[in-house]
């Protein structure tokens, strides 16, 4: 991070120092400035926010407000010093009063939010963003810091961004009084991560990265231009002296760890990830670069891999600032951020091409930025073209490059060359190819180079882009080849499991790759051979593409073809892309209704057969009967000693629970008994009835030796779903319990009521409909303003299998009928919504409950009332 003084952390001339030190200070006050900090721009931007005359400052956004000596406005700043930096737990920095009855937040859950922020000397670091810029100079928040005895040390002014550091002690103080200011968009702690890796593999002999993704080919038509496209690698820093770089670097970047202009790396991450992209090519020596581009660095991460949110954000903003045409991002935090957020934003603002490392995870985990809308997300693949056992997948990946073993350059002092695995270095093989399409296409914009790499990638995995390899793995020869002139490309987009009688919308788009505008392009949606719609577009531009919608409601279960087809335009000869076919299974998926209340019971299962699971361990059973669990049939079952169990994967052995819903395809098809870290002791049993199979953990131990409890999973013949706990001794952090699909998102249940009711609970799921059932449904604001008309939609729907009359609906805010409305008639399968406007006049929390009144033989009651814990605040802000 840069030396952080408000105002003085940024590159000044000396005249112009000198300048300002004449005009506008009094005898007595001074400056520390380093002359090689790179943003003056924060400087300047804030004296032109202020007015200067005899000793005091005014704010010139507001001249009717209170002055301030500048001696008072200087005191609240400070130069940031760089020792006594410690790391530490957002969660434990809280107090649980502070978390849980000051702020309903994101940042104030500490059961959520296991980060690590920066502390110094008993100050925790903040980010506050602004929505009209003030460089934290106006009056109020000079008031403010003063109150709370919190400083200013660092700004980023293009995001409206203020690093502030507030007493440990004086937090919960800082927030209560910021309420009252309307102008922030945002307050967050300055979380900090380390760089995305994993631990070295054995060495191998040979660089196989580039040769897999076809760069010696992709050469003979673009190698790159060094005097044109520069790629700034945000990481710890590179080993500029370093043979393979020396003459690819340019020194535009900047220390954001040590303050200074010499971004040298003391780590090896950075320099590897140099190398990747541009060592350079026929030196005679080392190894070979994606690209024979420039190359600059921000140093984020120190020696040890660690680095700050707000670093990274300004790293994003100066690399932009200063010409840089590709981030490579090669790091990511467990938690959004605003700042980082409006960093990456600005970046693209500037037609930046933003490539970022998933994370290596070996799971869906959402990283930061490598999430956000504008970055290309990029997971690792190894040399058999499988997904790298710790790379992070998900809905937002949309490259795959290689991960695995990847020799690349590291520090002289280090031996110069070295292996590393991770998504740290798929993540530069991206930048490299984005590179080489710069070069060739200098004319494109970012998002047309984004696309054209999805567009040009070899598929891998499912047909179409999926959550493993995005649109898959980086293809250089494909990238840079000549465009053709005419050239149509078929994109479809469907799930490859849809409800049966539900709606689906299949999305088939028509892409033009070659170098001329056509006209009158048609698109055709065929299902199992039979056209079902078809779309003619007047123009499809060069790089472009239009889409056709088209609602499905299949009606038997089955296995469906679903082809798009673009028709091919005159003078189009290469016409293998313009069709593609994806295979779709309609199920009967139905969600469970989970109900807590149903009456305890318990079945003990020892007389059964034991299972000798180890820790960490699984076995599988056979069913006596066929169980149907979302709508698919199964006859045998997986049983994890962690207490998740699963009807397809053989890889639930994992300590670490998931929230549901999750699509990670470990955990498709899921039971979560208790999932947590147990440890066996042979005290797991399997006992099969006619009827039922019951799967009982018995006294139990979590992990270390404290029993955790008895608790049993019943599945009956019907398909309904009993977990039953006889006692639980305590709750560990960690604990996921419900069902999981894990195919449609929309399919799962995940109980959290655990707390206060660990012995002799029933929990029921159940597909079934009832005679009588109605469900009642909430729809508001979680945090609304003070004094301002608010709309509460209170519905109630008949999902049972009977029309019901005179149907009751309350409202109740903290318990008190606000309105109701008794409904003559509603039929099975319809709703009503009664809506109300409330005005509240006082801050602080309200319990919202919408009840329907159970009609006549309802007696699965559980979704009758649903209750909404809803602030009132005084402002709007995010915090």
């Amino acid at each position: 991070m840069p030396e952080k003084s408000l105002f003085i952390n940024r590159f000044l001339t000396l005249a112009f120092l000198a300048i300002f030190l004449m005009s506008s200070l009094t005898p007595g006050i001074s400056f520390a400035v380093k002359a090689a900090n790179p943003n003056e721009e924060m400087l300047s931007n804030a004296i032109k926010n202020l007015s200067s005359e005899n000793d005091v400052l005014t704010t010139t956004n507001d001249p009717s407000s209170l002055s301030l000596k500048k001696g008072d406005f200087f005191a609240l700043t400070e130069e940031y010093d760089y020792t006594n930096v410690e790391y530490k737990p957002w969660k434990e920095i809280l107090s649980n009063d502070f978390s849980t009855e000051s702020f309903e937040s994101e940042f104030f859950n500490e059961k959520d939010n296991d980060f690590l922020v920066k502390v110094q000397n008993g100050f925790v670091f903040l980010i506050v963003g602004e929505t009209k810029w003030t460089g934290f100079s106006s009056d109020q928040h000079l008031l403010l810091l003063q109150q709370t005895n919190a400083k200013v040390v660092d700004q980023i002014p293009q995001i409206k961004a203020t690093v502030v550091k507030v007493p440990i002690q004086n937090l919960k103080m800082f927030f209560e009084e910021s309420r009252a200011l309307a102008s922030y968009r945002y307050i967050e702690p300055d979380m900090v991560t380390r760089i995305s890796g994993v631990p070295n593999d054995p060495r191998w002999t040979d660089q196989w990265g580039p040769a897999r993704i076809h760069a010696l080919e992709a050469w003979s038509y673009e190698s790159g231009n060094k005097s044109e496209i520069l790629v700034a690698v945000i990481d710890t820093g590179i080993d500029y002296n370093h043979p393979d770089l020396v003459n690819q670097y340019v020194a535009l970047g900047y220390d954001w760890q040590n303050g200074d202009n010499d971004p040298m790396d003391d780590h090896d991450h950075g320099t590897h990830c140099a190398g990747i992209i541009t060592a350079t090519i026929n030196n005679s020596i080392g190894i070979a670069g994606v690209a024979d581009v420039s190359v600059m660095t921000e140093k984020v991460f120190d020696q040890y891999g660690w680095g700050e949110i707000d670093d990274a954000a300004q790293a994003i903003i100066h690399a932009t600032d200063v010409g840089a045409d590709i981030l490579s991002n090669s790091y990511g935090f467990p938690f959004s951020s605003t700042t980082l957020d409006d960093a990456v934003a600005y970046a693209a603002s500037k037609d930046v091409v933003i490539v970022v490392a998933a994370g290596n995870d070996g799971s869906v985990v959402n990283n930061y930025p490598a999430v956000y809308p504008e970055t290309i997300s990029v997971s690792a693949l190894d040399k058999t073209d499988t997904l790298a056992y710790f790379s992070t997948y998900g809905p937002t990946i949309e490259l795959t490059a290689p991960g695995v073993d990847v020799l690349s350059t590291i520090r002289v002092e280090s031996d110069s060359y070295g292996y590393m695995s991770g998504t740290s270095m798929a993540c530069p093989h991206v930048a490299g190819v984005a590179a080489l399409l710069r070069s060739a296409h200098p004319d494109w914009s970012a998002e047309q180079v984004r696309r054209y790499l999805w567009f040009t990638a070899e598929d891998l995995g499912e047909s179409g882009r999926d959550d493993y390899f995005g649109y898959g793995l980086v293809n250089a020869l494909e990238a840079v080849k000549p465009l053709p002139t005419h050239e149509l490309r078929a994109i479809l987009e469907v799930p490859n499991i849809v409800p049966k009688d539900e709606t689906t919308t299949i999305s088939a788009q028509v892409i033009n790759l070659g170098t001329t505008n056509e006209t009158n392009v048609e698109l055709q949606l065929y299902i199992n051979g039979t056209l079902v719609q078809s779309q003619v577009f007047a123009e499809v531009a060069i790089l472009e593409q239009q889409t056709l919608l088209y609602n499905w409601t299949p009606t038997q279960i089955a296995s469906v073809n679903i082809t798009a087809y673009a028709v091919p335009v005159s003078g189009e000869t290469f016409v293998s892309n313009n069709k593609l076919s994806r295979n779709v299974s309609v199920l009967a998926v139905k969600n469970y209704l989970m109900d807590d209340r149903f009456p305890y019971s318990w079945i003990d299962a020892r007389s059964g057969q034991v299972l000798e699971l180890g820790d960490d361990e699984i076995t599988q059973i056979t069913l006596p009967f066929n169980f149907t669990f979302y709508g698919t049939n199964f006859t045998s079952l997986y049983v994890g000693s962690n207490g998740i169990l699963s009807f397809v994967s053989k890889d639930i052995s994992s300590y670490y629970p998931k929230p549901f819903p999750t699509n990670d395809p470990t955990y498709q098809y899921v039971i979560a008994l208790f999932w947590t870290d147990l440890y066996p002791h042979n005290n797991i049993f399997a006992l099969n009835t006619t009827d039922k199979v019951i799967i009982e953990y018995y006294n139990i131990s979590f992990y270390g030796g404290l029993v955790a409890g008895s608790f049993e999973v019943v599945l009956c013949k019907n398909g309904d779903i009993y977990f039953n706990y006889d006692f639980i001794n305590s709750l560990p952090n960690r604990y996921t319990i419900g069902l999981n699909f894990g195919i449609l998102e929309d399919y799962y249940n995940y109980y959290t009521n655990l707390e206060g009711k660990t012995d002799d609970l029933t929990i029921r799921f159940s597909t079934r409909r009832e005679d009588h059932e109605l469900i009642a449904t909430l729809g508001v604001l979680y945090n609304v303003k003070v004094d301002t008309d608010t709309l509460i939609n209170a519905t109630v729907t008949n999902f049972g299998l009977s029309n019901e009359t005179n149907v009751e609906l309350q409202l109740l805010i903290n318990g008190t009928i606000v309105a109701s409305q008794v409904y003559p008639t509603l039929n099975k399968d319809t709703n009503a919504t009664l809506q109300f406007l409330w005005h509240p006049v006082n801050l602080g929390k309200y319990n919202l409950s919408v009840y329907c009144l159970p009609v006549e033989n309802e007696t699965f009651l559980y979704n009758n009332i649903f209750t909404q814990m809803v602030v009132v605040l005084n402002i709007s802000m995010t915090i």
